[in-house]
């Protein structure tokens, strides 16, 4: 994943990855970062020894982050897909025995907030999913008591006018 070399004779830093190469041919001169949209040179001209080490360290320290995002990005692209696939072949499965289905996943992970609904059933076809599985609270149990609470005003309310 990554490689740091040093070369003695004309003082070489090397720091690869897989998406970025930040490369100081000459210390005292500029770091040139080769990126997937282009090249960039970043002159050091000015600093001192050790900050041009410090600015060295942290855009390594970046490069070596951005691969760590990268590898998470593609482990949650290939899970959310297995996901996918077992779902999709159990609701062929089922919809091949003639049965009605219904399957909804939610996930949040560092793509984000993924919802899905599968199957055959009405409220598949509808494509929406409960409240719950859009990631809700489900306010039934406290709206059930509010009428109860709201009746129960009314009888007393009716009770003491007579």
């Amino acid at each position: 994943m990554t490689s740091n070399n040093s070369n003695n004779d004309n003082n070489c830093n090397i720091v690869s990855t897989e998406i970025n190469e930040i490369t100081t041919t000459k210390p005292q001169d500029s770091i040139v970062i080769r990126t997937q949209s282009g090249i960039e040179t970043i002159s050091l001209e000015g600093l001192t020894p050790e900050q041009k080490q410090e600015l060295k360290m942290k855009y390594a320290s970046m490069a070596i982050e951005t691969q760590d995002r990268v590898n998470r990005l593609a482990s949650d692209v290939n899970a959310l897909g297995a996901s996918l696939n077992v779902m999709a072949k159990n609701t062929k499965d089922v919809a091949e025995s003639g049965q009605s289905i219904t399957i909804t996943n939610t996930k949040e992970d560092n793509l984000g907030r993924t919802e899905v609904i599968m199957g055959t059933s009405d409220a598949a076809k509808s494509g929406k999913l409960t409240r719950s599985a859009r990631g809700l609270k489900d306010n039934t149990t406290l709206w059930l008591g509010v009428v109860v609470l709201v009746i129960a005003i009314i009888a007393l309310v009716v009770v003491k006018t007579q």
